[in-house]
């Protein structure tokens, strides 16, 4: 259920302007390890700020591929050379 909200806005995201996914992508790259470390502050845990970072950015870039590659319309992801995998 996660998946059919999530990724339809992701994929519309990165069919913008190439500019626009650019501004995308490095907020990716930035944001989570900042907010990585305002929640290993508030935990009075600073050491871990760049391994919560590192987790969240792991996570968004994972969520904006799946995002690049989904298709709203078939409900499938198009993978390259053809070959489509259906959303269970």
């Amino acid at each position: 259920m996660s998946e059919t909200l999530i990724a339809p806005f992701l994929w519309a995201a990165l069919s913008l302007d190439p500019r626009i996914s650019l501004l995308i992508v490095l907020a990716a790259l930035i944001l989570p390890f900042v907010f990585g470390s305002l929640i290993a502050s508030s935990l009075r845990m600073p050491d871990y700020g760049w391994k919560i970072g590192l987790i969240l950015c792991t996570t968004i870039i994972s969520l904006l591929a799946i995002g690049k590659t989904y298709n709203p319309d078939t409900g499938k992801f198009d993978l390259p050379k053809g070959s489509t995998s259906r959303v269970a």
